[in-house]
Parts: structure tokens; C-alpha cells; sequence
């Protein structure tokens, strides 16, 4: 999956662009994914400055991926389509 599809998959389901972070920073409350030697990670980080669920990939669009089913399960548990 490529980047572009993944902001649009989110878009679709109600997920905020504060919400991820891709390369981008630290966004509290939110999950970041990043390259890290070598190697795509993607974890959340609350606003406390916390890092949590770390997950290790070796691509990107693994991490795309697994970062837009992370978000499909949280709606699943929630019994709702959309997020907004």
C-alpha cells in the first residue's frame, strides 16, 4: 500500500490527519511511523510523551498496512463504520 492510498483509506473511515503522523514528528495521541535504521516503525505516543506498541517492518507499505487495520479493529470494537 502506498502512502497515498492509506491517507485515502483513512479519509474514508473518519480517521483525523492528527490522528498519524508519517514522517512528520511527534503528534500527541497518536500514532507516528517513521524510518528507523533501516527498518519502518510505527508506535503510539500519548500526551505524556509515552511511546507504546512499538512494531518493527521492513517496509513501508507493510507499516501502511498494519497501521490502517490498527485503525479498522479500533472501529470494529466500537461497533461504528466511520470514526466521524
Amino acid at each position: 500500500m502506498t502512502r497515498e492510498k492509506l491517507e485515502i483509506e483513512l479519509r474514508k473511515i473518519g480517521v483525523s490527519e492528527d490522528d498519524y503522523s508519517i514522517n512528520e514528528g511527534l503528534i500527541p495521541n497518536s500514532y507516528i511511523i517513521d524510518e528507523f535504521n533501516s527498518e519502518w516503525r510505527l508506535f503510539y505516543y500519548d500526551e505524556k510523551g509515552k511511546h507504546s506498541d512499538y512494531k518493527f517492518f521492513k517496509n513501508e507499505e507493510e507499516t501502511y498496512e498494519h497501521l490502517l487495520n490498527l485503525f479498522k479493529e479500533d472501529l470494529k470494537l466500537l461497533g461504528k463504520d466511520k470514526f466521524r
